[in-house]
């Protein structure tokens, strides 16, 4: 009931924002209809009522949706700098949030402000301009959203922390001892099923001692399997969501092209286009050629920022109190709530911020999916189970290559392409369990354990009663009281089945940062991940460019990269993860440097074509086996900020291949090529991952690096 709660206030403030925000673009568009004259830096204009009116109402709109955030997420405020740095993650991200969102709304609404008195005079008026103050302002309001919809969250989860921390003090949530356990309190004793009477000197906790404490890894191996029927079927449906990121990255692909491209005689800048009509892209809707053309990049930059932002926020909120299933669960609501708000895109701005609000959801999908797949599987199947979850972002793009050609319309489009979403919520996410890794961390022990039940028992296989799940920290050598603790949950469970909720076990960024091990490795895969993702995205647009029929472009595209997933998935195992990345990015940038050397004229251009299709070939597998070799380098407590961070490097990257494309000639392979090298050799710098096992926190992770070392 509480989770709902959240989420209904959630959506509550997103459209208050998204209100706000087209309110401001509109009364921006009326402003601009009115009679105005400029002379140097002054400006004489005419005043709209209607603008006025709009930009009014869009101020107090945005005052609302911020007033209904903090009303109910409170206010969390860290004064100094000890403090912040021994907050937790969540009350970290909190703080940070919410003075992001006080400045973004002390911005826009002086601007919205400004902009609608400025409108609200009786006669015409001369001063500095300020034309764009409503849209900057309405823009701003889809900013607001983003990060109010953060703070509550993370001011949420700050006060569960908190109230979990009062309870544990006030001794409400005592260990869940079996029955047997608890003494008598007439003080003569209990009578067992045989009649006989229950000495007072006899243990309170359970007499059965555990016979034996593994980690998941280890359980999977030796008792639940590895990847049988259970991992197969959760690995399908919970990758599907890949197919959903394909939707809502490659739609622009469809949504912003120019009508009648193929045709040579069809020119933009001259009478008589569109050729398609004005419905069928937003190219032709609203004219974005020639010298407007830049803003077609400009949409696809900000849907690529968006989708940076959103990676490293769900990455936290799937590492913290929402879990990966959770989680998953948010983005694809969003995802389907602004894409279908796109469809209705009244003007070119109000497009722009609903396809970065798109792309913040989206940046969450793909990673908390194939965290959430990968996790149960054990550690000798885990790298060719993570490589094929890029199957289905490959198959996703297919399969949009020919829902875009039966639906021309771009509005169509977005409709047909954001209700799978919907669907995945309500038809394949109830039959996707959470992941027992995250059950564990959070001290659930006694879901974790009935997880791994459940895989026993689809595969075939049984865990023995005296089996118990233990984080790698956790020392063997104690009293013994943890284990009879975690046995007695596991063989009665608590009142509302969450098991033994000791002190959980989260991280941050920050803690990758403190640590001299993961720190290099987060720097090296963040630059990696920027380097593979400039090449990728590069390659990828140079295919589409090539004035061909642009739905079987799309589609022979989708399908080149299928071949590198297969090659890369058969050879992870055998080689390992350090030897293929290096490879795969030397492949890929030697071919891109020899394309640099060959001219584009004549024959050369099939040859430098070739070069392209290989680089797109070797850069597609170390895109693939990146997230795999990135997920096993770092703990299952800061695993998806690790990732959120390696995901935010790549979009970046994406943001940048564009500006290198639009340089044209050999410089951009050039540039690919140089990449894909240097690449490589940051590659060599980090350890081999192959058959290592697949830490739960920080610190045995350092203790595993120091046994190897020995």
């Amino acid at each position: 009931m509480a989770r709902m709660r959240g989420i209904l206030i959630c959506i509550l403030i997103v459209i208050m924002d998204i209100v706000a925000g087209i309110l401001g673009i509109e009364a921006q568009v009326a402003q601009n209809k009115g009679k105005h004259l400029r002379v140097l830096i002054f400006e004489c204009k005419e005043p709209v009522h209607e603008a006025y009116r709009l930009g009014l109402a869009a101020a107090i709109l945005l005052l609302l949706a911020h007033a209904v955030t903090n009303l109910f997420g409170g206010c969390v405020c860290i004064c100094t700098t000890e403090e912040f740095s021994r907050s937790s993650a969540n009350k970290q991200m909190a703080a940070a949030t919410l003075v992001l969102s006080w400045i973004i709304l002390a911005v826009g609404f002086i601007m919205l402000l400004t902009g609608a008195l400025g409108n609200a005079k009786s006669k015409t008026s001369c001063g500095l301009p300020h034309r764009h103050l409503l849209s900057i302002g309405g823009i701003l309001c889809f900013i607001h959203a983003v990060f109010s919809v953060a703070y509550y969250v993370a001011a949420t989860a700050t006060s569960a922390e908190a109230e979990g921390r009062r309870t544990t003090r006030d001794g409400r949530n005592p260990i869940p001892y079996p029955a047997e356990a608890i003494p008598n309190p007439s003080g003569m004793g209990s009578t067992d099923g045989g009649g006989g009477a229950t000495d007072l000197r006899s243990p309170l906790l359970p007499t059965s001692p555990v016979e034996e404490r593994v980690g998941i890894d280890e359980m999977l191996r030796r008792y639940a399997g590895e990847f049988g029927r259970w991992q197969l079927r959760h690995f399908v449906l919970t990758s599907a969501a890949w197919a959903l990121e394909a939707f809502h990255t490659m739609v622009m692909i469809f949504a912003d092209r120019e009508p009648g491209r193929e045709a040579a005689a069809a020119d933009p800048c001259r009478p008589g286009w569109p050729v398609g009509g004005a419905a069928s892209s937003t190219v032709a809707e609203w004219g974005l050629v020639c010298g407007q053309r830049y803003k077609v990049g400009l949409a696809q930059s900000i849907f690529f920022l968006g989708c940076m932002i959103g990676s490293g926020v769900f990455g936290h909120l799937s590492d913290s109190f929402m879990g990966r299933k959770g989680s998953l669960t948010i983005v694809c609501v969003l995802n389907a709530i602004f894409g279908l708000l796109t469809a209705w895109s009244p003007t070119y701005w109000v497009y722009v911020g609903l396809r970065f609000l798109t792309g913040f959801s989206t940046g969450g999908v793909g990673l908390c999916a194939f965290v959430l797949a990968t996790e149960p599987v054990g550690p000798t199947k885990r790298g060719a189970a993570g490589m094929s979850t890029f199957y289905f972002f490959s198959a996703g793009i297919a399969l949009l290559a020919g829902i875009a050609y039966i639906f021309p319309s771009w509005r169509a489009l977005y409709v047909v392409t954001s209700l799978p979403s919907l669907l995945f919520v309500f038809v394949v996410l109830p039959f996707v369990s959470e992941s027992p890794r995250w059950y564990l961390v959070r001290r659930r022990i006694a879901d974790a354990m009935a997880v791994m039940r459940t895989i026993a028992e689809k595969n075939g296989k049984t865990i023995p009663p005296g089996v118990v799940l233990k984080l790698d920290d956790e020392d063997e050598g104690d009293d013994g009281r943890e284990e009879k603790e975690a046995a007695a949950a596991v063989k009665k469970g608590d009142d509302d089945g969450h098991g033994v909720e000791k002190a959980v076990v989260s991280g941050s960024i920050v803690d990758v940062l403190r640590s001299p091990t993961t720190r290099v490795r987060v720097f090296l895969t963040v630059a990696m991940n920027f380097l593979c993702s400039v090449v990728y995205y590069g390659l990828s647009l140079n295919v589409v460019n090539l004035d061909t029929n642009i739905y079987l472009s799309v589609l022979l595209n989708s399908f080149a990269e299928m071949p590198a997933y297969i090659l890369t998935a058969l050879l992870l195992d055998l080689f390992g993860r350090k030897p293929m990345a290096v490879s795969t990015m030397w492949i890929s940038g030697a071919f891109c440097a020899v394309g640099s050397l060959v001219s584009g004229a004549g024959a050369m251009k099939i040859v430098r074509m070739v070069c392209g299709v290989i680089g797109i070939f070797g850069m597609a597998a170390t895109y693939n086996l990146l997230f795999i070799y990135t997920a096993e380098l770092f703990p299952t407590v800061v695993r998806n900020a690790a990732l959120g961070c390696a995901s935010q490097s790549a979009q970046m990257g994406a943001i940048l291949a564009p500006l290198v494309v639009v340089l044209g000639g050999r410089v951009p392979f050039a540039v690919f090529g140089a990449c894909g090298i240097i690449g490589g050799w940051l590659a060599f710098l980090l350890p081999e991952t192959m058959n290592r096992p697949l830490y739960d926190t920080m610190a045995g992770l350092e203790e595993g690096e120091r046994r190897e070392q020995k």
